[in-house]
Order: structure tokens, then C-alpha cells, then sequence
């Protein structure tokens, strides 16, 4: 039993350093000099590897007739490619046309029979086309531009964390577009800068500009996300005083000082938001220098929220420590006591504990406990008559049926016989986990 915070889901890393993998990818496509055409074909191989079984293609409206003609598919079947090519968005004729007209997304399960694709259904069927989903592509000012487009053979909608790779694709191809535009209306040395601006200005990392001193003169809104800050109360402010900083391998000062002496920087700092929540955040800088002279301006800060990674370590850290502890023990009073001081040391719980009722009364005894909460314990009586009000909490409940509780406030009916010695712990949120041994509570 714990009181404190769940344990992480255990697919996150897999499904977090799949998408800062695809990050990185991304960003090198967007700062490599070349052509248009062959960044976008790297742009829909990537997320064709990212998302299994689906064809990506983009499509761009013509300024001049406002028509989708197709800029990218590097995998699709020709003929699908000549017969939707030159498109005239509208309803019925697809769903990138469906989107160009609504500036909408659209998500289709099977263009054989969706409305959307009335009047190509006969191409959709010959090619074997299924489900077809489809995001407007904005420039930096929100027109519309064009279309980008995830197809697969098989009729199905996308799941949220596709639908989120859908729409990175999106402003992914925009950024290349705006790329493009500025590359046509600017001199060669002004193109870096503003290839810079542009990636800073679409990264879904948090990215700031400083100058010699630290002194933040551009962060991107990605950046205010994770700070929790608005651009008026950041922007002229020391970089310092921005990195609400707990205890780190590295510190502010460290990061102030390579910034000043035009050195790089790699590390990871514990960091604190304005509403109190901590995270931990990657943190590199790089020497930010005239393109002319190779004067120092300042540094590029780079931030990435590694939170979700760091807590799935300590949570395998924390499985590790009681395989040890598990090997050797044999007093099992002993291996209770390691399991409670392991789980507050690596949870960050106020209070573990692990008891069972006495089978004459019904009332829950520690068998063992750990944590600054340990006098919550001295004060409260759990029971698991679920007849008595102190039976009818997720104690007594979790006894009574087996199933885990986890409730996040003590301000529920059924936690008020608990909620006042809870507030003295400072308590706000409670997980009940059954024990079993041999298929028995």
C-alpha cells in the first residue's frame, strides 16, 4: 500500500525515444541546404518508417488555380498518383481535397464507402486504397498551402499518437515550404539565420536565444510550455533566474558560464515550474555566432522534457533494488520493511506500508511501513468490514474484491474517516495494491 505517485507506464520509453529519434531526423531534414523535392520525399519516408503499413504523401495548392497537385509520394502507385493528381478541393473527390476546402483534418476509415470520396470511390477501390487521413499544411502566417497524407491499405482510424505523428507531419512539410519561400526571397547569407528562426520557431522542443550574458531575447512557445511562463515575463530575463532549479549533477551557473565563454553544453538539470511541479529537463547550448565575423552573440538553449525516461529509470532502478533485496532475505518481516524504505526512497512517497487484517476483528495491522507519514498510521483505524464506515475505503474495498484503488483527494465520502489526520500528513492522494501469493489475497 503507498500513498504518493503511480508508477510510470512501462511503454513510455519505447514510445518517447521513438518520437525524439523522429525529432531529430526531422530537424536534420529542415537544416540541410538542397532542392525542395528530395526533403520531402526523406520527410514522408520518415514517417512511412514511423507509422507501419502507411503510404505519406503531400500535396501543394497551386497559387495560381487553386488546385492540389501532388509534390511528394515517393512509395504511392502511380496510376493512384495520376488519376488524384490536379485535384479541385472539395467533398467527395478525397480527403486531402476534403481538407484543402475545410482547412480541417480528415480521418477516413475506408474510402470505399466514406462520403468524402464519392466521386473517386472507383479510384480508391482499383488501387486498394482503405483508410486515408489527411492534415491542412499552413505557412508561418496559417494559409493553407497544401496537404499532408497518411494511406494504407487497410481500413482503420488512427490513434491519438498517430493522429499527434500526423500532424508533425503537417507542420513538418510547412516548415520546408516556408524554407523554400524564404530561400527564393533572400540573399545566401541571410538564409542560415533564418533557417534557424524557422526550426526554433516549428520545434516541439523548447529552444531560447540568449546573449553573452544569458539574457533571454527569443524563446519559442514550445519553450513557454514547458516553463510554464509567458513570453512578456521571460523574454529580458537572466537565464538564470528563468531555470527554477533543484538539486542537479549540473547547475545554472554552469550553463551561465560556457554561454559567456562561447563553449557548448550537454547535461541534465532537475528543474521546478512556477506551480511547484518538478521535471527534469535535457538541457544543451551552443555558441551562437555571426555569420560575417564569427563573433560570439550568444548561445542557442535547447530544452526537452526527459521527465517520463527518468521516472521509468528510477521505477527499474527500484525493481532491481528489491530483486536484490528479495535474494537476500529470509526474515520476511525484514523483506516487508526493504520493500516500504525502497518504495519511498525511489517513488517519492510519503508514506509506504503493507498490513493485513487480524482475522478476529477486522482490523488492518502494519506489518511494515516507511516514510515521513508513519504517524498517519498511529491515528487512523482501516477496517475490512465493509459494515463500518473505516471499511468501506480502498483498503477495506481492495481487501473485500482484489481489485488496486487509487484515489486523488481525501476529500471523497468514502476517505472522510481519514481525510483530517491525511491533511496533517499533507497527504493528496492514496494507492491501495492488493498482495497475492498463491492466487490468494
Amino acid at each position: 500500500m503507498s500513498a504518493g505517485k503511480q508508477a510510470p507506464d512501462s511503454n513510455l520509453e519505447s514510445k518517447v525515444s521513438g518520437l525524439l529519434d523522429l525529432q531529430r531526423e526531422l530537424l536534420t531534414v529542415v537544416a540541410r541546404h538542397g532542392a525542395l523535392e528530395p526533403r520531402l520525399d526523406q520527410l514522408c519516408r520518415l514517417f512511412e518508417q514511423a507509422v507501419d503499413g502507411m503510404v505519406a504523401t503531400i500535396m501543394q495548392l497551386d497559387a495560381g488555380t487553386d488546385r492540389l497537385r501532388f509534390v511528394s509520394a515517393p512509395t504511392a502507385p502511380k496510376d493512384l498518383l495520376r488519376q488524384l493528381d490536379d485535384t479541385q478541393p472539395g467533398d467527395g473527390y478525397g480527403s486531402c481535397a476534403h481538407t484543402a476546402w475545410t482547412d480541417r483534418a480528415t480521418y477516413v476509415c475506408d474510402a470505399t464507402k466514406d462520403p468524402h470520396w464519392t466521386a473517386v470511390r472507383d479510384v480508391a477501390a482499383a488501387s486498394g486504397v482503405r483508410s486515408c487521413w489527411s492534415a491542412p499544411v499552413h505557412d508561418r502566417e496559417q494559409n493553407i498551402i497544401g496537404t499532408f497524407a497518411l494511406t494504407s491499405l487497410r481500413a482503420h482510424l488512427p490513434d491519438d499518437y498517430q493522429r499527434r505523428l500526423l500532424e508533425l507531419g503537417a507542420i513538418s512539410a510547412g516548415l520546408l515550404f516556408d524554407q523554400e519561400g524564404e530561400a527564393r526571397a533572400k540573399a545566401d547569407s541571410d538564409r542560415t539565420v533564418h533557417r534557424l528562426a524557422l526550426v526554433a520557431d516549428h520545434s516541439p522542443n523548447g529552444i531560447l536565444f540568449t546573449d553573452t550574458a544569458g539574457t533571454i531575447e527569443w524563446v519559442n512557445a514550445s519553450a513557454l510550455k514547458l516553463l510554464e511562463c509567458a513570453k512578456d515575463d521571460i523574454v529580458g530575463e537572466n537565464l538564470r533566474a528563468v531555470l527554477m532549479q533543484e538539486m542537479s549533477v549540473f547547475d545554472s551557473d554552469a550553463v551561465l558560464q560556457t554561454i559567456r565563454r562561447g563553449e557548448a553544453f550537454a547535461g541534465t538539470l532537475q528543474l521546478r515550474r512556477p506551480s511547484g511541479k518538478r521535471w527534469a529537463a535535457q538541457i544543451t547550448c551552443t555558441p551562437r555566432r555571426n555569420a560575417e565575423d564569427s563573433q560570439l552573440e550568444g548561445a542557442v538553449v535547447m530544452l526537452i522534457d526527459v521527465s517520463p525516461l527518468q521516472r521509468l529509470s528510477e521505477f527499474n532502478v527500484l525493481l532491481a533494488n528489491v530483486d536484490m533485496r528479495l535474494s537476500r532475505r529470509n526474515e520476511p518481516e525484514k523483506l516487508l520493511q526493504d520493500i516500504c524504505e525502497l518504495a519511498v526512497a525511489h517513488a517519492g512517497l510519503s508514506l509506504a506500508w503493507i498490513g493485513r487484517p487480524d482475522p478476529d476483528t477486522g482490523w488492518f495491522e502494519p506489518m511494515a511501513a516507511a516514510g515521513p507519514g508513519r504517524p498517519y498510521l498511529d491515528v487512523v483505524r482501516i477496517s475490512s468490514n465493509m459494515d463500518l464506515p473505516e471499511g468501506r475505503g480502498p483498503c477495506g474495498l481492495s481487501w473485500n474484491d482484489g481489485q488496486t484503488r487509487f484515489d486523488c483527494s481525501f476529500t471523497d465520502d468514502e476517505l472522510k474517516p481519514w481525510a483530517k489526520a491525511a491533511r496533517q500528513q499533507g497527504f493528496a492522494a492514496i494507492a491501495v495494491l492488493p498482495i497475492h501469493r498463491a492466487g490468494q489475497l
